[in-house]
């Protein structure tokens, strides 16, 4: 919940009455505000020297904070062997063309790649 620029709308969040909340770090590099998402509810912010970490790191914290570790775990390792198919499947075609993947987390998949480098891309 965040507004046109960046800041955390600390009110709104509040209205959803969450029993936990999932804040990414550039979200909370403000104290106070930190302080009043954790009046709402406990915080859960990714361990990473990254404003940005990968999404697998920030999936793995929500695992950990709902109780949920070993079925986040499945689910990211079914994403990234899904995600290493797809590199597989579009390095066959025989294309000359340009591909954009977004994923959800920009430090990890906001790409810009020519198909050959794909599946390196995907193996990350």
């Amino acid at each position: 919940m965040v507004s046109d620029s960046y800041e955390v709308d600390v009110e709104k969040v509040a209205s959803y009455e969450p029993d936990v909340i999932s804040a990414a770090s550039w979200n909370v590099t403000d104290e106070a505000v930190y302080e009043q998402l954790s009046d709402i509810a406990p915080v859960v912010v990714p361990k990473s020297e990254s404003t940005k970490p990968d999404w697998d790191v920030s999936a793995q914290v929500v695992g950990e904070a709902s109780g949920k570790k070993d079925e986040v775990l499945e689910a990211i390792a079914a994403t990234k062997e899904s995600m290493k198919s797809l590199g597989e499947e579009l390095n066959q075609l025989d294309a000359d063309f340009t591909t954009a993947i977004n994923g959800a987390s920009p430090a990890s998949l906001d790409w810009l790649i020519n198909d050959s480098g794909i599946e390196d891309v995907l193996e990350k």
